[in-house]
């Protein structure tokens, strides 16, 4: 990682990917233990591999009829096995089960041995959550001695992810880059760099095939790139719409995991995550086993699809991110109880105002005119330091001209003067809008503070923002918008 935000910035999507598990850096995760916290929390060290599986994305394999079913009626009898269950911290234990069972009964069996309830427990299968009221045996590709992955549907685990499994050597931006005319190939395919994007690479080097990284490489005998998205398009996966694609084609297998070598088509499919007020889309880069890999036929120049057999034929080696630069206007979501974002700003600021109430939290993504500037200096900044931190969580106390009520209600700033909290809502933290005078704008590591800036009314509005210094202090003053 280049620094502080980089980290947090990663864990952000982490968190999207992962579907709203918390994520952590290592060194916050060392910081707590050193602290000794008892907050109730359970922290798991997140393992590279299990999370490839987690996040690997299959064909819907669990409608099936009689004529594609690989275990038909008329041989659905099965002697004992064992199957095992890799937890997304690498632990694995092994269950007896019989491929008649149905996935809540495996999750009763790992009740049995880990004591975590089923309603806790999400199983995968080949890049499918497998459904509770299916049997193992619906699934392509199950058999005795496979391996499910186990993920847990629950807010008091936190997990992280330690500095030997990224690999920051191999990170790399390609915001600015422009592929015009130039040609990129791996193992013998055309290789669509993801111009535009940012990536975070994740430690795979020695990892596979007794250490031999040939897979990896850029030559005849390297895997071929691809990408995936780990979200909806139109209600609809990335192995959703690519199964459908396959239908009339005579293939050796369609039920498997789904990629495209096409970046622009793999961020149809993008998760989107907030992160310092800027929206974000994140996708994963693998490589794949040339071996065992379908080539869906296009049906246009935007679908390319293709299939592989297995999870072990798709190898993640990159989780990349951009900006979302179509944003042209402030966007305000008030935020639910239950929101990880929510959880976390109402826990900082109870901690000081027990006695407060919480009319409302709004979530705000700044238009990218306005963020823009905020990302380039924070760049520079780094750059000049070495990559350490630059960015603090802080607090901004502000007055309002209006019935900061209706901004609940209506998602919009209310009033176009003398109005701080409209002002900023539209424009960003401008020099303009500070109680105290054009020119600088104070903010507060300690909400406590930043209330005392606000006017006496009585309701008070605070912004969460995140502020570019050099150095941390528990006041800051800003002399630029920025």
């Amino acid at each position: 990682m280049s620094n502080t935000s980089d980290t947090d910035l990663l864990n952000a999507a982490f968190t999207a990917i992962m579907k709203g598990q918390i994520f952590i850096s290592e060194k916050e995760f060392q910081e707590r233990q050193a602290r000794n916290e008892n907050d109730g929390f359970t922290y798991k060290r997140i393992d590279v591999h299990s999370f490839h599986q987690f996040n690997l994305i299959g064909s819907n394999a669990n409608a099936f009829t009689e004529e594609n079913n690989q275990y038909p009626s008329f041989v659905r009898s099965f002697d004992p096995g064992q199957m095992f269950i890799q937890n997304i911290d690498g632990k694995t234990i092994t269950i007896n089960c019989n491929l008649n069972d149905t996935i809540k009964v495996v999750k009763t069996n790992i009740q049995d041995i880990e004591g975590i309830l089923p309603e806790r427990q999400r199983l995968i299968f080949n890049g499918i959550e497998l459904d509770d009221g299916n049997a193992l045996c619906d699934y392509h590709g199950m058999r005795y001695e496979s391996v499910l992955h186990l993920a847990l549907q629950d807010r008091d685990v936190i997990s992280y992810f330690s500095s030997d499994s990224l690999d920051p050597q191999w990170n790399y931006d390609f915001t600015n880059v422009n592929d015009n005319g130039a040609t990129h190939m791996r193992g013998g395919i055309l290789y669509k760099r993801p111009c535009g994007w940012r990536r975070f690479a994740l430690k795979v080097t020695n990892r596979y095939d007794n250490g031999d990284n040939k897979w990896l490489g850029t030559d005849n005998m390297a895997w071929p790139v691809s990408y995936h998205g780990t979200s909806e398009h139109n209600g609809k996966s990335i192995a959703d719409d690519g199964f459908l694609l396959s239908k009339g084609n005579k293939f050796d297998f369609r039920h498997g995991i789904y990629s495209t070598p096409d970046v622009n088509l793999a961020e149809k499919y993008a998760h989107e995550f907030d992160y310092e007020g800027v929206k974000y889309f994140t996708i994963i880069q693998n490589r794949v086993n040339p071996a065992n890999l379908q080539k869906i036929p296009k049906q246009t120049e935007d679908e390319e699809y293709w299939v592989s057999m297995n999870g072990d034929d798709v190898r993640p080696y990159g989780i990349y991110y951009h900006v979302d630069v179509t944003l042209t206007n402030t966007r305000v979501t008030l935020l639910s109880h239950s929101d990880l974002c929510y959880v976390h700003i109402a826990q900082k600021f109870f901690s000081g105002l027990p006695k407060a109430m919480i009319k409302g939290i709004l979530r705000i993504e700044m238009p990218y005119n306005i963020v823009k500037p905020h990302l380039d200096l924070k760049m520079q900044m780094s750059n000049a330091v070495n990559g350490a931190n630059v960015t603090y969580s802080m607090h901004h106390g502000t007055y309002s001209s209006c019935d900061v009520m209706n901004i609940l209600t209506n998602l919009a700033p209310n009033c176009s003067s003398n109005c701080g909290v409209c002002g900023i809502l539209r424009e960003g933290n401008k020099m303009r809008h500070s109680r105290s005078g054009p020119g600088r704008m104070w903010f507060a590591s300690d909400p406590c503070t930043s209330l005392g800036y606000c006017r006496n009314q009585s309701i008070k509005v605070m912004f969460c923002v995140d502020i570019l210094y050099n150095t941390f202090n528990d006041i800051i003053i800003i002399e630029s918008d920025a």
